[in-house]
């Protein structure tokens, strides 16, 4: 008789090799090839051993041509964020991976609004201000968890927005919540029609 555990991993790896196959086989010749399709914690520890050394990935980052995430970023503005077809139409353009294009200079156009300076001091001094009134008014008793986002989400959003937030609104907040941790399911469009 065949051990429980033994058919266990006999059918772990059966589902794989499937999967691995038709992976593999539905791969169309106009799609780039796939960067990783192995089992990292199985097939690392192999390469590794055969090469003689850890390879390094951190280049991977600077290599914006090969591993390619505007077109992410683009799905994601359109589901997530409601960017409408004009919008869309600039994000998602077909110059999209060009050194110009919008997705392309957002992020180095943040750099400078991040940096060191008075604007972001007074965000920083804000946050922590709200954090030091929010601990002295605090009861013997709190839901860590619960206090801490909820502290954490008006501080933010109260130096972010200052007199005008918009999250005041206990509702709006409560709809933050309740959409936070879906984000991800509505960036991938992950089956919209049973998860939306």
């Amino acid at each position: 008789m065949t051990s429980p555990l033994v058919l266990a991993l006999g059918i772990i790896l059966g589902a794989y090799v499937i999967l691995s196959a038709l992976l593999h086989l539905t791969q169309d010749a106009k799609e780039p090839p796939m960067i990783e399709t192995s089992i990292h914690t199985i097939c690392k520890p192999a390469v590794w051993a055969h090469s003689g050394h850890v390879k390094i990935y951190g280049g991977t980052k600077r290599l914006i041509k090969t591993v390619v995430f505007a077109p992410v970023e683009a799905q994601a503005a359109e589901a997530v964020m409601g960017v409408g077809p004009a919008g869309n139409a600039i994000i998602g353009s077909d110059k999209m991976l060009e050194n110009d294009s919008y997705l392309s200079t957002f992020v180095l156009s943040t750099h400078p609004a991040l940096a060191p300076d008075p604007g972001l001091d007074a965000i920083s001094c804000a946050i922590a201000r709200h954090l030091s009134d929010s601990i002295e008014k605090l009861s013997l008793t709190v839901e860590l968890f619960s206090w801490v986002r909820g502290e954490i989400f008006r501080a933010i959003t109260e130096s972010t927005y200052g007199p005008k937030n918009p999250f005041r609104d206990p509702a709006l907040e409560k709809a933050w919540f309740t959409f936070e941790h879906s984000i991800l399911t509505h960036m991938v469009k992950a089956w919209p029609s049973l998860l939306a």
